[in-house]
């Protein structure tokens, strides 16, 4: 009899076989182990910390329901062409709720404005409450001047060889240019619109593309260009207020906090004995109203992620038509092991070296994890599942990718090209070194 998989320990791949198909099992990080060929086990629950029962009931929920949404959403997609996500029932109901909520968020505004011109003092201070709740829903646009003191900005006069592969690669995949090119320090990159004027910002962070060879370099840029075009409606300014509304009221009305300032204004004032019944009255009622708005912000985001995955997809496939599969395929697996490369990026800046010896760390990572990257592939699955995920997991963005028809790239990074790159970024090496010495 062939053990549960419930029971299924790191130590079992050694012993046990795979009930459906007879191969030996995997296993990654002393994770509970997993079918490489067919797949079974792969979508078992693994908490990474011990959780208190409602929690280990919450993160299992969203962790089975995000693996069947994601890998539904895959095989929905896959083999067939990728296109630009449009206007989808799932996003009328989302602006729909939008819409709901400004209409409230508006009337509560004009109302609170009202008691405030017109009413005597005590009419004056729920107006003025009531703006503030107001201004909590309201559409979080950001601040491009805000976002630029977090980064270091560039200029094509500081940067023409970082902006021309940018226009390169805009050309090739049908996006506009940034407005704003940033570098930080960060392992990331990221794309976006921000300002009421709609700015497009995009930021690159130095390790995070001075790591990559040549072509990745292309795949990355390309990837985040397409977040100017790829019609993410999680990211859309319209759909926004349906996103966080729920959850913005939930936390408006959280009984704990509520009832302990309730206490401690009775208690200051010796009314204790009268608070405490009129609390055993309206706890259960305020409990009930909260979960209510909880799942109902799980509900829009759950739709809202789904949306944005597909967006993702269309990203990648930008990518690929701009620096072609091989590399695409190869930029993506980066994120595989994201933490690893970052301890390896934090140990070589500790010793002092920069760029250069960065990328000799994480060559000797990569070529050192080649034979367990198909595993790693999987093992994202489980690892990266959740009904809020906006990303699709590593591994099926890697499948995706491998089940179109092979691309060659649009846009070629040369050698020299790359490195003339790294020399305009130079200036920014030592600064971040010791940030990264220091917090990786």
């Amino acid at each position: 009899m062939p053990t549960p998989s419930s029971e299924l320990t790191a130590a079992d791949v050694e012993t046990t076989l795979c009930p459906k198909c007879s191969s030996r099992l995997v296993t990654e990080y002393a994770a509970v182990p997993w079918c490489e060929r067919c797949e079974w086990n792969l979508d078992a629950f693994t908490p990474e910390s011990p959780l208190g029962r409602v929690d280990r009931f919450v993160a299992r929920l969203d962790h089975n329901l995000g693996y069947k949404l994601s890998t539904s959403l895959y095989q929905q997609l896959v083999g067939k062409t990728i296109q630009r996500p449009g206007v989808s029932p799932a996003y009328f109901g989302l602006l729909a709720i939008s819409a709901v909520v400004l209409v409230i968020s508006v009337g509560m505004a004009a109302l609170g404005v009202y008691l405030v011109v017109a009413w005597p003092f005590l009419m004056k201070a729920v107006g003025l409450l009531l703006i503030g709740v107001a201004i909590l829903f309201r559409p979080q646009v950001g601040s491009v001047r805000k976002l630029l003191r977090e980064v270091d900005p560039l200029t094509e006069a500081e940067a023409p060889a970082l902006f021309g592969l940018i226009r390169r690669v805009a050309a090739a995949v049908g996006a506009p240019m940034p407005h704003y090119l940033a570098v930080d320090a960060d392992f990331n990159a990221f794309a976006g619109v921000v300002g009421i004027t709609r700015r497009r910002v995009m930021c690159l962070g130095l390790p995070y593309l001075a790591i990559r060879r040549p072509q990745e370099r292309v795949a990355l840029i390309g990837h985040e260009l397409g977040h100017f075009v790829n019609g993410d409606n999680h990211r859309s300014l319209a759909a926004q207020p349906a996103l966080i509304a729920f959850a913005t009221a939930a936390d408006l009305i959280d009984p704990a906090g509520m009832l302990q300032s309730l206490r401690d204004a009775a208690r200051s004032s010796g009314f204790l004995a009268l608070v405490i019944p009129i609390a055993l009255l309206i706890a259960p009622l305020m409990y009930a109203v909260r979960w209510l708005l909880l799942l109902a912000h799980l509900g829009v985001n759950v739709i809202g992620a789904r949306e944005s995955q597909r967006a993702e997809y269309y990203a990648d496939d930008l990518a690929a038509q701009a620096a072609g599969s091989t590399a695409a395929t190869a930029s993506r697996d980066i994120t595989l092991n994201a933490q690893g490369m970052v301890t390896v990026i934090g140990a070589r800046a500790r010793s002092r070296e920069g760029a250069a010896g960065w990328r000799a760390g994480v060559e000797e990572a990569r070529a050192g994890q080649a034979e367990r990257l198909g595993r790693l592939r999987q093992w994202s699955l489980r690892r990266e599942a959740s009904i809020f995920a906006s990303h699709p997991p590593s591994g099926l963005r890697v499948r995706m990718i491998q089940a179109a028809p092979h691309r060659d790239p649009a846009v070629v990074l040369t050698e020299a090209e790359s490195a003339a790159i790294d020399a305009e970024l130079a200036k920014y090496e030592e600064r971040y070194r010791r940030e990264i010495a220091q917090s990786w």
